[in-house]
């Protein structure tokens, strides 16, 4: 599924927060989060969903994503 997504991305816009879902899905915390700091870069809009989001439940006790909700404005 990754190399599915890693494709489609060369062709017009694929969001950052795709490449998130699939790392963390893989386990790959790392690179998901990498990858959620490379959206908040780019301010993707979608990530004004990630508090509601299942697909992060295993990245929400990591500091670094809490910062990324603070700066999104999810969190005070």
């Amino acid at each position: 599924m990754l190399g599915e997504i890693k494709e489609i991305s060369k062709s017009p816009y694929l969001p950052e927060i795709a490449f998130i879902v699939a790392y963390e899905g893989l386990g790959e915390h790392e690179l998901a989060i990498k990858s959620l700091q490379q959206a908040c870069s780019g301010r993707e809009t979608n990530l004004v969903f990630i508090r509601t989001w299942s697909h992060f439940d295993g990245l929400r006790d990591d500091p670094r994503f809490q910062e990324i909700e603070r700066r999104v404005g999810l969190r005070p």
